[in-house]
């Protein structure tokens, strides 16, 4: 959970070493005494840390770039503290003060329903395949503490909600980490799917034969990821990476049903049923000829499509859709990317059938322009921008920490 917090600056000791940066600081309660065992990390990263019994902690081997820090122990609220590391502007050393939870007074919680113990079987189900998803690395990605999590409907939006009392802890066998992801939101309703927290890798122990598996996996999950696209547009290969960009515009389709006449529809299939009287949605009309047959017209216009896909520009070149400024990446972009990558495959899951196309489609649609793309392929902030398709298909079992680098 977010929250505010008290920050104190000392003595300058952050370190440089090799090319590498380390961070130091310290964790306090609200009388200024020392918290030993906090988890300190940086957000999607394996760059993380323990609190000592001093409260202090040090953070080795970061990369230049803009980071979330966060600062997790029990009983405390959850602290996120940004920060930017360059060689040349030195951190000072951080010292955090946590405000105990039963403290935050301020906070008002609306509590959905929640879930009766029956219906939390499935819920659990849903969850994970929402959030881990549905790929073949899914399958080998086990949550290890199901019951911190806590399932709420409301009925009046239909949103589907999940809270979890402590870090969902999972162990992902096919990429080879053991994650704690601090659970910040999770909402799904009828029209998308939302979640975000805080992230801290670790690598899991095996053999020699176990970590070439585990590297292979890892290139296989970077090919084509979004991280991978990020990064190309950085580094201003793209098309060499494998990519192609179009860019398209959605308008609505005028076959589709308006509002109107679905409303039309559903009062004339309504009189009907409250009357008894049958009828049947696949009989032949070429012509309406009574209120019925109009609505059952506007019915079947219902498979129609939305909206349409209209093609603004095919393979447009990355320096249409970024710029840079004081040596950093820009995305700026109207309307929607269609980004496909040409050198992997779909997985057979992903159409559900055993035809799949030999290449990735995914869309990405920033909401408000521009946006920075960090170095280490991250959007700068994680909620302005939706994917559709294959990325979409791609959550977390599929991802990365940051600092992860890849090989090719």
């Amino acid at each position: 959970m977010k929250t505010k917090l008290t920050i104190l600056l000392f003595l300058s000791l952050y370190s440089i070493s090799h090319g590498q940066i380390n961070i130091k600081g310290v964790v306090l309660s609200e009388n200024r005494t020392p918290l030993e065992g906090a988890s300190v990390f940086l957000n999607n990263t394996t760059i993380g840390s323990i609190s000592d019994a001093n409260g202090e902690f040090t953070l080795r081997n970061a990369k230049e770039g803009k980071y979330m820090l966060i600062i997790a122990y029990l009983g405390y609220k959850t602290v996120q503290h940004e920060i930017t590391l360059t060689k040349e502007k030195p951190l000072q050393k951080l010292s955090f003060i946590l405000i105990p939870e039963n403290d935050m007074l301020d906070e008002v919680v609306i509590r959905k329903k929640r879930r009766s113990s029956r219906e939390r079987i499935t819920d659990f189900k849903r969850f994970r395949n929402i959030f881990i998803g549905m790929t073949k690395f899914a399958e080998k990605c086990t949550i290890e503490n199901p019951e911190v999590l806590n399932y709420y409907y409301d009925k009046e939006s239909e949103v589907f909600s999940v809270e979890a009392d402590k870090p969902i802890i999972i162990t992902n066998k096919a990429l080879g980490y053991k994650i704690r992801y601090t659970l910040e939101k999770f909402e799904q309703s009828k029209k998308r799917s939302e979640y975000f927290g805080f992230t801290q890798y670790e690598e899991l122990k095996g053999s020699k034969r176990r970590k070439r598996k585990w590297k292979k996996n890892r290139q296989t999950a970077y090919q084509g990821s979004r991280m991978h696209f990020l990064r190309s547009l950085i580094l201003a290969n793209t098309r060499e990476e494998g990519f192609i960009i179009d860019q398209f515009t959605r308008i609505p389709n005028k076959k589709f049903p308006t509002e109107k006449e679905l409303k039309f529809a559903k009062r004339i299939f309504k009189m009907y049923r409250d009357n008894n009287s049958p009828f049947s949605l696949h009989k032949k009309i070429t012509k309406p000829k009574s209120k019925l047959d109009s609505a059952i017209l506007i019915d079947r216009r219902l498979g129609q499509r939305k909206v349409i896909d209209s093609i603004i520009s095919k393979d447009i070149n990355y320096s249409d859709v970024t710029f840079k400024l004081q040596e950093k990446t820009f995305l700026r972009f109207n309307d929607i990317l269609k980004v496909t990558y040409t050198r992997e495959k779909e997985e057979y899951g992903y159409r559900r059938s055993k035809e799949r196309l030999n290449y990735q489609k995914s869309n990405l649609h920033i909401i408000k322009n521009p946006e920075l793309i960090l170095p280490f392929g991250e959007f700068s902030n994680p909620s302005n921008h939706l994917v559709e398709g294959y990325w979409g298909y791609e959550k977390f079992a599929n991802a990365l920490p940051l600092n992860y680098q890849s090989d090719n």
